[in-house]
């Protein structure tokens, strides 16, 4: 998301250009579980702010699940 920022800062990006910056990443280190839902885009004039929040679960031993919780924000100047 850092990333994403400054590069959004540098090159003035739209909403979707961050969107599929994003996508690209996630798609190169094989994450599916993230979807455009979990990214939250809110403009305060010229700024953007950027929060990704999702949860992923994944079967560990029986009926036991592991879970990760991430929330991260970042802005856009």
């Amino acid at each position: 998301i850092d990333d994403i920022s400054k590069e959004a800062s540098s090159s003035g990006m739209s909403q979707g250009q961050i969107w599929r910056s994003l996508e690209k990443r996630l798609d190169m280190n094989y994450i599916d579980y993230i979807t455009q839902e979990h990214l939250k885009l809110k403009r305060h004039g010229k700024k953007t702010d950027i929060a990704l929040k999702y949860e992923a679960k994944s079967p560990f031993i029986g009926n036991i699940h592991l879970v990760v919780d991430f929330s991260h924000e970042a802005k856009v100047d």
